[in-house]
């Protein structure tokens, strides 16, 4: 029989689904005998129920965030322990001003995720090496779009979703001589960002989004980061380490992804009332696509939780969803300006067919939203005047286009940000 321990007194107590807490002086009970298919399962269960109710609490006391993404932070930080057995993994990106706690908010995501690791600037190289089985929390992660960082823009870019491999030229030194061969590395890892001017391009369709304000809560600024010495913390860390394999286990067992598609296609065979309740909650958001693989892996965390915990995650999930739309819609237009100003080909500075530049955008966004059509962009380009000339050809359209304009826009535009920030 296997024992439990309540992170609150430290009392150990049998496999029974009651146990008390002494420092609380209540009785726990959780709801998850439906989800259970033996003991040691139930058991297991009981505790990533505890450590997310820990995290929450830990996340309530240093940070001041919107309701509504304590869960979110807490799901995905469970989530990177069992990161490898999902087909992909969101980025977690926190939009913040200057003072707003991003900092802290990344420090304390660090220590409590899967081999966390906090860092103010990133290599390419130092991510591709290092990436496996790692989390990395990213701080300042200002100008992606710039000319340095452009290689490690598009590795962050395959890194979300599993099957992203880089290869590099590896020296071998034999007594022959010396020769060249081919090194692989997975690149596939957790990634959680955050900085002030924003996120641009594909990167951003690869993430969920929290906005962070300067909190005014001086119960909260006034506390210190004492993370390693922090006793919730270091016994919830521990504790998730500690349910690692068994989370895994758990997940690889119960097959979400492929019964997800299962039930798309209408083919689920299982009478599991709880799953079919996951799916179909999940199915009725509408959400979908890129979308629907970022949600998926918190949705699945949050079921293995409790009832409550799933219901919870999804209305947010419609909530972000929508708000992403909106947004895409609204700035769909900077995107298009972003795309423009990064071409250096000379191809670009010369009359070119339409269709090019609509397929590259269309690689560019990594999407085929409904508003990305060759007629939608053909109006863009007039409306936001980058389009110096056009003309008929036998091979279709060609355009001539105002590269130095949309690099001008574009840079306006992020002082206008950081200026708005500043105030």
């Amino acid at each position: 029989m296997l024992l439990r321990m309540c992170y609150n007194c430290k009392n150990r107590t049998d496999g029974d689904k009651y146990y008390r807490c002494e420092l609380k002086g209540i009785d726990i009970k959780e709801d998850i005998e439906d989800k259970c298919s033996n003991f040691e399962e139930r058991d297991v269960l009981i505790e990533l129920k505890e450590c997310y109710d820990n995290i929450l609490e830990a996340l309530k006391y240093y940070c001041d965030l919107e309701e509504r993404h304590y869960p979110i932070v807490a799901l995905w930080i469970i989530g990177t322990y069992a990161h490898d057995e999902f087909n992909s993994y969101p980025y977690l990106y926190i939009n913040a001003s200057k003072g707003s706690g991003k900092s802290r908010l990344l420090r304390l995501i660090s220590t409590l995720s899967k081999n966390g690791k906090f860092i103010q600037s990133v290599t390419e190289a130092v991510l591709f090496r290092t990436a496996k089985g790692r989390t990395f929390c990213i701080d300042e992660y200002e100008n992606m779009a710039n000319d340095e960082k452009g290689a490690l823009r598009l590795l962050l870019n395959s890194a979300y979703k599993k099957g992203g491999i880089v290869e590099r030229t590896k020296k071998i030194s034999s007594p022959s001589g010396v020769s060249y061969g081919i090194e692989s590395f997975d690149v596939y890892t957790s990634v959680a960002m955050a900085n002030i001017d924003g996120m641009e391009g594909v990167l951003a369709d690869r993430c969920i989004f929290l906005r962070l304000d300067k909190s005014y809560n001086k119960q909260i600024t006034k506390r210190v980061e004492n993370y390693d010495t922090n006793t919730l913390v270091q016994v919830t860390k521990t504790h998730l380490n500690g349910l690692k394999a068994s989370l895994c286990e758990l997940i690889q067992e119960k097959n979400l992804n492929n019964d997800w598609n299962a039930y798309i296609d209408g083919d689920l065979k299982t009478d599991d009332k709880e799953v079919i309740d996951l799916f179909k909650k999940g199915d009725e958001t509408g959400i979908q696509s890129r979308s629907l693989e970022l949600f998926l892996p918190l949705w699945f965390m949050a079921y293995l939780i409790n009832k409550e915990t799933l219901n919870k995650m999804i209305e947010v999930s419609k909530d972000i969803d929508k708000e992403k739309k909106e947004d895409s819609k609204e700035d769909k237009d900077i995107l298009l300006l972003n795309f423009l100003s990064e071409q250096k080909s000379l191809e670009y500075r010369t009359f070119i067919n339409l269709s090019l530049v609509y397929d590259g955008f269309k690689e560019y966004m990594g999407i085929t939203g409904e508003w990305i059509n060759s007629r939608w962009l053909g109006k863009a380009l007039v409306r936001l005047k980058l389009r110096k000339g056009q003309r008929r050809m036998s091979t279709g359209i060609q355009v001539l286009l105002d590269i130095d304009k949309a690099r001008e826009r574009v840079e306006n535009e992020r002082g206008n940000r950081t200026g708005k920030e500043k105030d």
